[in-house]
């Protein structure tokens, strides 16, 4: 048998007063009357259930969601190397090139910017030559002297001979360049200061090397390398290089014909292993 309720003060037909009218009595008797209520017990209960459901099949779907994504990013093994999911390869547009032998012409090539056109000495009997200056690799620079002759190609196709003065090493160590400073023999005076020029410089005879990308070295401070594939890997392989093109680079030890590597984007996954080491990331733990 319910117990006799008392009807509450001020009682209208909307059931939706504010809390802060209602009396302690009012209150106590709203407590009361849902704990004698069962239709009220049960709606709660379903409430709750419905809640704790929700809930629970969120957090399930969300687990699913990071588990089915979890192989989207570059995976990286201290033993084996980098991975590379094919959705991330797609995305970051991952090129896997030869390695191939190439007919050399024993030729370096530099691009360099004029920087002084050829001007009238100050007797007006003689005319002091243009310069130019281009910047090398270390190890690209030690074939080149300093007197070597070379010849420069205009964009106009106009060929000019000139000379090596100088070798600048002060970048070196900061960027691993070295700056070449050129002689330029223009009597015509057609070069003008910001002109670019490219400079062939002969270094040897001709032979057969093997030469990958320049877009697939990777320069850093602790030397050059490569992203070689292994398997389902790629493996950052420290190599030695030789003479330079504006397209290749020779490889003189580290790569044999045949082998593949990674021609773009190589800086994206030096980037990727360098967060997996020093950064901890937890999408490159070697899992």
């Amino acid at each position: 048998m319910k117990p006799h309720l008392a009807p509450l003060k001020n009682e209208t037909s909307s059931r939706d007063a504010s809390a802060k009218h209602l009396t302690l009595r009012d209150k106590t008797t709203l407590f009361l009357r849902w704990l004698t209520e069962p239709s009220l017990l049960l709606t709660t209960y379903l409430l709750m259930v419905g809640v704790l459901a929700s809930g629970c099949g969120s957090h399930a779907r969300i687990q699913a969601h990071n588990e089915e994504h979890a192989d989207e990013g570059i995976l990286f093994n201290a033993t084996k190397g980098l991975n590379v999911p094919k959705n991330t390869a797609d995305f970051i547009g991952l090129k896997i090139v030869d390695v191939e032998e190439q007919k050399t012409t024993g030729t370096l090539r530099i691009s360099a910017q004029v920087y002084r056109p050829t001007t009238t000495g100050k007797q007006n009997t003689e005319s002091l030559p243009a310069l130019a200056s281009g910047f090398l690799h270390s190890a690209e620079a030690e074939r080149l002297k300093v007197g070597q002759s070379v010849t420069l190609e205009t964009k106009t196709e106009t060929t000019l001979a000139g000379k090596i003065i100088a070798l600048d090493l002060q970048l070196e160590k900061v960027h691993g360049q070295i700056e070449v400073i050129l002689e330029i023999d223009d009597p015509q005076k057609s070069l003008a200061p910001g002109n670019s020029v490219n400079v062939v410089v002969p270094t040897g005879t001709e032979g057969i090397i093997v030469s990958v990308p320049r877009a697939a070295l990777l320069r850093a401070a602790e030397g050059n390398f490569v992203y070689t594939v292994s398997g389902e890997h790629l493996v950052r392989s420290e190599v030695k290089v030789g003479d330079a093109s504006n397209e290749d680079v020779e490889i003189k030890e580290g790569l044999y014909a045949g082998d593949q590597i990674v021609s773009h984007p190589v800086m994206t996954l030096w980037m990727a292993e360098l967060q997996s080491i020093r950064g901890g990331a937890s999408c490159a733990d070697g899992h």
